[in-house]
């Protein structure tokens, strides 16, 4: 079993060597984890910024992320 499935730059040579296609998969995670990391962020900053402007126009905050779902559907 390699160090980490998720994370290639954890491998060690011999690992890499024992399980090449084990270390592209890691590749591909970690991209895809990065990936999803960023739009998390981005939606949670859109989702910060439709909040304040919700609350000026008069809504509660805590109505906001239903009418940020509502407005992205």
């Amino acid at each position: 079993m390699t160090k980490n499935p998720r994370d290639h730059r954890e491998w060690t040579l011999e690992e890499l060597e024992e399980d090449s296609q084990g270390y592209l998969a890691a590749q591909a995670a970690l991209r895809e984890d990065k990936e999803n990391a960023a739009k998390q962020r981005a939606y949670e900053a859109d989702l910060e910024l439709y909040r304040k402007a919700f609350v000026e126009a008069g809504g509660n905050a805590r109505d906001a992320e239903a009418a940020f779902q509502a407005h992205r559907n």
